[in-house]
């Protein structure tokens, strides 16, 4: 039985305009164990500053009402889990804010513990000094798709208490009128943040992956595929091209000896090339404005970057050669080049990438670094390719570690009921693991709360450029195929990462091309259906304005809302085509 203790937190304020500040109200806390949950609330005795409390007295508050109403045992527990939604604000309420961000890590502009727990003492009722340790997690961070607080009370069934219109902003007004309302408003919110910290609790040990609350979903999913492909004595330095090595570090009084995963001296060599390859999904507009009155289709591949990771198998990094024939880049290879290229004048949709000051542009002529996806789809849209420097990397067997995740991610899915938490956590997982393939492979800087300096992101445990370079490069060269095949008296408005607007019905999108097929073949691994493209809207009018900027205009086609009967007609009409 998990012995943790998790106690939620939350505060409730009220602005005051003449000091420009939070007035704090209440502190309030839910605590958390396997005997079962207690709560409470700190109301403050003024408006001074003087009158908060630092974190570690609500905390040993919170103990020491655990311990009186027997949930807690005598023994003062030396460690508990600090669990709040958005800890950042939170965290700003106590006295020593100053002291706790950098006890804390920043995470996602919030707070956590992601390095070293907080310490810490506390004087109880009777005087007696106690050790505490706090590990603070960040609700928000543990949350399929970063929901609301009243979203993951709705998941949990624990929602939150409703309250008058416009009392949020008057919450010293409510504490007067209706203390009872305000108590029970005040203690929900901490208790939904502990009720779901120790849900994920219980889903990690569950899972095998740790008895703590996590730190992030992607941190699951990163946990969670690593233990599968330890089942399945899949060894991880093989799919990512890493080899241990062994090497003494100065620990200030002696050597150590300490194993190190590097890159294999060939996977380093190109290194940069792999990594220059690795770009983002395209986002393009191809029109500015409103468009015509039509049935306008925004079509995506469905679970685009789960599918093509399907893709990758165990590469053979030990025979990974140079090659300038562009014929040998095919989709099915894990080849990547820097090329020179040029695409006919009359070509509609270019399909290789260039980075620019604003982004990926896909231009009819130009130097780009790409992987073999795409030049397989250049070369069928005629352009002219000559390889500079490339490599091909062949694969060492049929094992598809990805495929395996993915596969195990659904069946987990299929077990909880659809919309759960437990089914979108898992949803979350399958979607987090492509992330973290490419993360750190862009500068990215992060605020480092500890030092209140910048830091650069670091690579994940699976962080590998080819395979990410790999993997994106299949999704838009199957989005690029797709888009190039829209017949010419059709408009494509944008394309967007995994998907486009066009006046073109799905049944009417060529899906007959080799990256379509490919593709299809993946989504038929996954999912027993060839069938890759889901249309997630119809309407009759579209106003784009920039990239990733589109807007419906008139009536939105779907089950709430009622067409005109000149629309009723149209759609009576093309679903009958």
């Amino acid at each position: 039985m998990n012995d943790s203790i998790i106690i939620g937190f939350d505060t409730e304020y009220v602005y005051r305009p003449d000091s420009q500040s939070n007035h704090i109200l209440s502190y309030q806390y839910a605590g958390m164990t396997a005997q079962g949950m207690w709560t409470g609330i700190v109301y403050t005795q003024g408006a001074e500053k003087k009158h908060r409390l630092k974190l570690r007295e609500l905390m040993g508050i919170a103990i020491e009402a655990g311990r009186d109403q027997k949930i807690l045992g005598r023994t003062w527990p030396s460690k508990v889990y600090a669990a709040a939604h958005f800890t950042r604000a939170d965290l700003a309420s106590f006295k020593d804010f100053n002291v706790l961000k950098t006890q804390f890590d920043a995470l996602r502009g919030s707070y956590s513990t992601i390095s070293s727990s907080y310490r810490c003492t506390y004087h109880d009722k009777n005087r007696h000094v106690h050790d505490l340790e706090i590990v603070l997690r960040d609700t928000m961070a543990i949350t399929p798709g970063g929901s609301s607080l009243a979203a993951i009370g709705d998941l949990h069934q624990y929602e939150k208490i409703k309250l008058p219109h416009g009392a949020i902003e008057q919450m010293d007004k409510l504490l007067v009128d209706d203390p009872d309302l305000f108590k029970r408003y005040a203690i929900r919110d901490a208790e939904i943040a502990a009720k779901h910290a120790w849900a994920m609790m219980e889903f990690a040990e569950a899972q095998g992956l740790g008895n703590e609350p996590p730190l992030t979903i992607g941190s699951l999913a990163t946990n969670h595929i690593l233990s599968l492909w330890d089942s399945e004595n899949i060894e991880v330095n093989a799919i990512l091209g890493r080899e241990t090595v062994r090497e003494q570090k100065w620990t200030g009084r002696g050597y150590r000896t300490i194993n190190r995963d590097v890159p294999l001296p060939q996977v380093h060599d190109h290194i940069s090339l792999a990594t220059e390859s690795y770009h983002g999904g395209r986002n393009e507009a191809y029109m500015f404005g409103f468009t015509h009155d039509d049935f306008w289709f925004d079509i995506d591949l469905s679970g685009a970057y789960s599918t093509a990771m399907a893709a990758i198998r165990i590469p053979d990094y030990a025979s990974l050669y140079e090659d300038r024939d562009p014929k040998n880049y095919t989709c099915d290879v894990l080849g990547l080049a820097r090329v020179r290229f040029r695409f006919p004048d009359d070509t509609r949709f270019p399909c290789l990438p260039v980075r620019s000051n604003h982004g990926l542009i896909f231009p009819l002529e130009g130097v780009t670094h790409v992987a073999s996806p795409e030049i397989e789809l250049a070369l069928q849209m005629d352009a002219d390719i000559s390889i500079e420097h490339g490599i091909i990397v062949p694969w060492a067997n049929e094992v598809r570690p990805f495929e395996l995740f993915s596969r195990g991610v659904r069946q987990h899915r299929k077990e909880h009921k659809k919309g759960s938490i437990y089914e979108r956590t898992w949803k979350e997982i399958g979607n987090s693991v492509y992330g973290k393939l490419a993360q750190g492979l862009r500068e990215k800087r992060i605020y480092d709360s500890r030092t209140n300096s910048s830091q650069i992101l670091p690579p994940s445990k699976i962080t590998q450029p080819y395979l990410a370079a790999y993997v994106t490069s299949i999704v838009r060269a199957v989005l690029g195929e797709l888009i190039a095949k829209i017949p010419s008296d059709k408009v494509v408005v944008s394309a967007t990462t995994d998907g486009f607007i066009s006046n073109a019905p799905k049944e009417n999108v060529d899906v007959s091309g080799t990256l379509s097929l490919f593709f299809a073949d993946l989504a038929e691994r996954m999912t027993g259906s060839r069938d890759f493209l889901e249309m997630k809207h119809i309407v009759p009018q579209v106003l784009c304005f920039k990239t990733r900027g589109q807007l419906t205009v008139g009536l939105l086609v779907n089950e709430h809302l009622t067409l005109t009967p000149y629309w009723r007609l149209k759609l009576i009409h093309l679903i009958q085509c």
